[in-house]
């Protein structure tokens, strides 16, 4: 449509990054907005994932299972990465005490590593 204008060579690479920019910052923009809109179930996965962490600190056990049945769904949403998010978290509080909590559909399965002292338990 507009090849029929000619711009010098410097312009048209301004022009490209000047576009390039205005795109990155146009992403940028929406992603944030969209962060700050979805953020709540987000918060209160992380409040849930603290506080049971609060309730099991006392314990011997640096590890431990939960049944999936016994966890509300509609706060942790996914449990396969929870294992990962306890342990961070833990190592974030405590580094030397990070504890190994994980959420199975059959926590049988997973039961094996509870006595394993260097074993990390996730489903």
């Amino acid at each position: 449509m507009f090849d029929h204008l000619s711009y010098p060579e410097p312009l048209r690479k301004t022009i490209a990054w000047g576009g390039l920019v205005t795109y990155a910052a146009l992403v940028l923009l929406v992603r944030v907005v969209h962060i700050g809109l979805v953020h709540k179930p987000y918060s209160e996965r992380l409040q849930w994932a603290e506080h049971v962490l609060r309730r099991t600190e006392h314990l011997p056990q640096r590890k431990l299972l939960f049944a999936d049945k016994d966890i509300r769904m509609d706060t942790v949403m996914m449990t396969f990465a929870t294992s990962y998010e306890f342990w961070l978290l833990s190592s974030l509080e405590k580094p030397y005490q990070a504890r190994s909590i994980c959420i199975s559909g059959n926590p049988d399965e997973h039961a094996g590593g509870l006595n394993k002292r260097q074993a990390f338990i996730a489903a």
